[in-house]
């Protein structure tokens, strides 16, 4: 049998923002690690784990990195419109790609030899529906296997179980991945699965 859906949607225009604090390597300052989650849920919804916990998380990192000495530079992000296609990192990488541009027609920059700001990012963490009770922690990365031998290694180590696979999962994480900059997305599954995007949130 065939059947036909009409689907009428609008379309609005809005402002949206992404907030960034940044704690400089001390060794490799020039090699940058972007730690985020998204501030924003769906419309008229809290979002207390998709994703005020997430946003929580990246602050109280920020707050415990900003007391001790890093290698690399960290930048802690909080992104805007997440829910509404990664806008908010997807337009903080895009940035990076047009700023990349310009750096390459500068004199004295050699390719293959001098760095790109879009070149010094080499990881991203993903903090995404996080905080539930109930239900396991898991993670997923994009990039070279032993990304995810090393995380699973990690969590092996520490005693906190984690599910890792080497997928993509469709948050902030992926902007970076689509640059070739390898991300992992750490988020909570199980029972507490049924209240995202929900009143219950």
């Amino acid at each position: 049998k065939r059947a036909r859906i009409t689907i009428q949607t609008e379309r609005t225009k809005s402002k949206s923002y992404y907030v960034i604090g940044e704690k400089e390597g001390s060794q490799f300052p020039d090699e940058i690690v972007v730690i985020g989650g998204h501030m924003d849920s769906v419309p008229l919804l809290q979002g207390a784990t998709d994703n005020a916990a997430g946003t929580a998380t990246v602050l109280e990192l920020a707050r415990v990195f900003s007391q001790q000495e890093t290698k690399r530079t960290l930048r802690f992000a909080a992104w805007g419109s997440e829910e509404g296609g990664l806008l908010g990192s997807k337009k903080y990488v895009l940035e990076l790609k047009a700023k990349a541009k310009e750096e390459k027609k500068v004199e004295g920059f050699i390719e293959g030899f001098s760095k790109t700001e879009l070149d010094k990012h080499i990881f991203n963490i993903n903090l995404d529906v996080l905080g539930m009770s109930l239900g396991y922690d898991y993670a997923m990365y994009m990039g070279e296997d032993a990304l995810g031998a090393y995380a699973d290694a990690v969590a092996k180590e520490m005693g906190i179980p984690h599910k890792i696979n080497k997928s993509t999962y469709s948050s902030d994480g992926m902007s970076f991945s689509w640059e070739d900059i390898p991300s992992i997305s750490f988020a909570r599954g199980g029972v507490g699965d049924q209240v995202m995007h929900t009143i219950a949130d």
